[in-house]
């Protein structure tokens, strides 16, 4: 019994060679090889993200470079003019109430909003608060976007009147609650430099 033993000792050991070898590569191997595939995953992500940042910060960079050239070259009769601020508004003020009394709009309140300076410019604006059918809006709003100087919609509010006298002309047409923020701009002053 003792050569039969002996004869199947080598087998043994292989067989727990073996399986200590398996144990070895499923308990240590294999997790490394997930291990290093999930790295090579974050990697990848990683370079994407990397690509993706240089992409937008490219896309800034020609962006901002955009908009100094547009900013350097707005041609003067798109800017508001005027000597004074308190002219200026009331420019801009006197030229939306044109606007909407050619339209045949109803004013309801009209206010001048604080000035802002935003870059080289000074932003000049007014809110109002008008009835108007739908055409009358549109009329309004295709003024406004052919009016030299440059006027722009920095915020539009439509509403439908609820009240009961709400419709207007031989059409019956709803007429419109719409509050309308327009802003204009002017170039601020240039600094004179002072000689010494």
């Amino acid at each position: 019994m003792t050569a039969r033993f002996r004869s199947i000792e080598p087998a043994i050991a292989l067989g727990l060679l073996l399986f200590l070898l398996w144990s070895v590569w499923a308990g240590f191997v294999l997790p490394l090889f997930d291990y290093i595939a999930e790295a090579e995953g974050n990697i990848d992500r990683s370079r994407t993200m990397i690509e993706h940042y240089r992409s937008a910060e490219d896309s800034e960079v020609s962006l901002r470079n955009r908009l100094v050239l547009v900013r350097a070259v707005i041609p003067a009769e798109e800017l508001l003019g005027g000597a004074t601020a308190a002219q200026i508004d009331a420019d801009l003020q006197a030229r939306i109430q044109g606007l909407i009394s050619e339209s045949g709009a109803q004013p309801i309140d009209t206010k001048t909003l604080p000035h802002a300076t935003e870059g080289a410019f000074t932003r000049y604006g007014i809110e109002m608060e008008l009835r108007a059918t739908t055409l009358q809006l549109v009329t309004i709003l295709h003024r406004v976007e052919a009016e030299k100087p440059a006027l722009f919609v920095d915020h539009l509010t439509v509403r439908v009147s609820e009240s009961g006298d709400g419709l207007s002309g031989s059409n019956a047409e709803s007429l419109l609650n719409v509050q309308l923020r327009l802003a204009g701009f002017t170039k601020l002053p240039q600094l004179k430099s002072t000689g010494g």
